[in-house]
């Protein structure tokens, strides 16, 4: 069994200190205890590191006197429901990578609540940025400077200079929250010498061969296992799809949702740390992998993406540790 207290000395204080940081930065955007919050743009998918994301960011509301008063994905969002659930309160946007054009969907609902609520406190917990295209950069540029409520936290120097440079938006570093994370223990002992947490999407660097060794488990985090949550969860987005157009029905619906996004990011977040701590060290592409690393105390090498994420998330906050090493 492999339990929290295994990491090294380096890699505790290392969180504690991300954890002091995030609530040094972050605790100004707080409403008045008793206020209503939301927290909007659940991630219902498989992958591990976002859901560890929102069970972070839970946490350090929870610790702070908070549970949000509504919750959605990106298409169980409805305007009229949020102003019911929270009237001027503050709006929490869920933070990871997704601030530009590379996973437009997400960029496409952050503008539209900002159109839908421009009188509300909106904070964007903190997010990587990246651009494809100059002409998007622009278009961001040029709405996101019409919102005075607006408030934007990044988690790397990279997308800081982004933002005040070709964005000139106002913005704050503040850690992933994903380091509120508390895996106190993990089933399971290290069985294998070595885990590689794959990632197969557009973020994935060019192409590279595993090891041919064995005692190499290849594993990627995007797949669900078959449980009663996932069950229940794609039963009701089948009866929510299927509702299109009855509204009283689809807004049932998602109270239903609501009911188990904690403990299907929960779930999620605990199989992605079963699988890791599976071996007895890692290879990770993921940044979410190196962070469940620290806080499992597990040795890891690091394969960046395509875009550099790990190595500008390391080298912002400028923390060595005896547990990560580069090929």
């Amino acid at each position: 069994m492999r339990n929290v207290s295994d990491r090294s000395g380096t890699s505790a204080t290392l969180i504690r200190d991300m954890r002091d940081f995030s609530q040094r930065v972050l605790s100004p955007c707080l409403p008045n205890l008793g206020s209503c919050i939301a927290l909007v743009d659940y991630p219902n998918h498989p992958n591990v590191g976002d859901s560890a994301i929102w069970v972070g960011e839970c946490e350090f509301l929870a610790q702070h006197g908070f549970k949000p008063d509504y919750v959605c994905e990106i298409d169980t969002y409805s305007k009229s429901a949020l102003a019911n659930a929270i009237g001027d309160g503050t709006i929490f946007i869920h933070g990871g990578g997704n601030f530009g054009d590379l996973w437009p969907e997400h960029q496409v609902f952050r503008e539209q609540l900002l159109n839908d609520f421009p009188d509300n406190p909106i904070v964007q917990l903190p997010q990587g940025i990246h651009f494809n295209s100059k002409y998007n950069l622009q278009r961001t540029k040029d709405l996101f400077q019409q919102y005075q409520n607006f408030t934007l936290f990044v988690r790397d120097s990279i997308s800081l200079d982004i933002a005040h440079s070709d964005l000139g938006i106002p913005a704050m570093l503040c850690p992933d929250l994903a380091f509120w994370c508390n895996p106190e223990q993990v089933v399971g002992s290290a069985s294998v010498p070595c885990i590689w947490l794959v990632r197969n999407d557009k973020e994935s660097a060019e192409a590279h061969t595993v090891p041919d060794q064995n005692g190499v488990m290849v594993y990627d985090w995007n797949i669900d296992n078959d449980t009663d949550l996932i069950r229940q969860n794609n039963e009701l987005r089948k009866q929510y799809v299927s509702a299109n157009g009855c509204q009283q029905t689809q807004e049932s619906i998602k109270k239903q949702f609501a009911k188990i996004y904690s403990d299907l990011a929960l779930e999620r977040l605990h199989r992605g740390c079963q699988a890791l701590a599976r071996g007895r060290s890692v290879i990770t592409e993921r940044l979410h992998g190196h962070v469940f690393c620290l806080l499992l105390g597990i040795p890891h090498k690091i394969i960046d993406t395509r875009y550099g994420k790990i190595r500008q998330f390391i080298d912002t906050w400028q923390y060595r540790s005896p547990l990560i090493n580069w090929p």
